[in-house]
């Protein structure tokens, strides 16, 4: 809890700490030959325009009771392809 020294304990009335809930996200494309690359499907652009969506969610100040936060902490896109 904010104010309260390593080591110390409390109790307050009504919420004080957030639980923390995880979700996966997972988007699919399409690989395409470096000669015709309009044939590929990318999931980039949905992914820049989800991630301020996602973080838009977040509500109230941190001790409201309707108080919520996105944290994104990890996006990964696949692995490289040659060919």
């Amino acid at each position: 809890m904010p104010g309260i020294k390593l080591g110390q304990a409390a109790i307050a009335a009504g919420p004080a700490n957030c639980a923390s809930s995880g979700m996966r996200i997972t988007l699919s494309g399409k690989t395409a030959h470096a000669a015709s690359p309009e044939h590929g499907i990318s999931p980039m652009r949905t992914i820049a325009s989800l991630m301020p969506s996602l973080a838009s969610l977040a509500t109230g100040g941190t001790l409201d009771s309707d108080f919520a936060m996105v944290t994104l902490t990890h996006v990964r896109r696949a692995r490289r392809r040659s060919g």
